[in-house]
């Protein structure tokens, strides 16, 4: 059966080499992925497999060896290092592990940042963050730096950053992985509410089948190349 949703994200045949002196370590070797609007994709494999270069490559953090990657038709290879930094900005949310909290920052402006970074009215950007915070359950701790947080709220508060900006694709490296049962599903059930309800899409990378196997696709990461399972 054909899929007629705009595909958001396509990765064509990306290769992956690092040099370590004369050696070469081939990372991805002609991997190819397209997720579509309204789309959910988890990413497993062994560690060290490449997941979290897969990930950077998808989010236009790093630019593959040979191969392309387009978001919304677009090539990212094709773009100068001021273009490419705004159409990630504005069309990519990226969600880590470690959070990635600025320390000295409240919750609401760590929320904030990415705006701003976007260029975007201060007054606008600020209502955003604190609408999406509040609808993540965080209305009371919109002044409490990540200090004061546990990890759960830290995890949402990063979730309300990826997502504050509207992207189209979010990315999401191991984004349970230092939570409990509950507050892990908590994160998952939002992430995926977003994607259902704005069309949106959203890669995981995991090492929890159960997170996995909530996605619409599963892909598996073997010797640099991605297979369905």
């Amino acid at each position: 059966m054909s899929d007629d949703r705009r595909v958001i994200l396509e990765a064509r045949n990306i290769e992956k080499d690092y040099h370590d002196g004369t050696r070469v370590l081939k990372v991805l070797r002609g991997t190819s992925l397209q997720v579509r609007a309204g789309e959910i994709v988890s990413i497993v494999g062994a560690s060290g497999s490449g997941k979290s270069t897969l990930l950077h490559l998808l989010g236009a953090l790093d630019r593959p060896t040979s191969g392309q990657v387009l978001l919304n038709g677009q090539d990212f290879s094709s773009l100068p290092a001021d273009q490419l930094a705004d159409m990630r900005n504005r069309g990519v949310g990226f969600i880590f592990q470690f959070h990635h909290l600025l320390a000295e920052f409240t919750a609401l402006e760590n929320v904030i940042v990415p705006g701003l970074i976007q260029g975007l009215p201060v007054e606008g950007v600020r209502a955003a963050a604190k609408e999406r915070l509040e609808s993540l359950g965080l209305g009371e701790r919109l002044t409490h730096r990540p200090s004061k947080l546990s990890g759960g709220e830290q995890q949402r508060v990063s979730l309300a950053r990826a997502m504050v900006g509207n992207p189209d694709v979010i990315l999401a490296d191991e984004p349970t992985g230092n939570l409990d049962a509950e507050s892990a599903q908590v994160v998952m059930d939002l992430l995926w509410k977003n994607v259902r309800d704005n069309d949106k899409a959203l890669v995981i990378v995991t090492h929890e089948p159960d997170i996995a196997a909530q996605a619409d696709r599963r892909m598996r990461l073997r010797d640099g190349v991605l297979v369905e399972e």
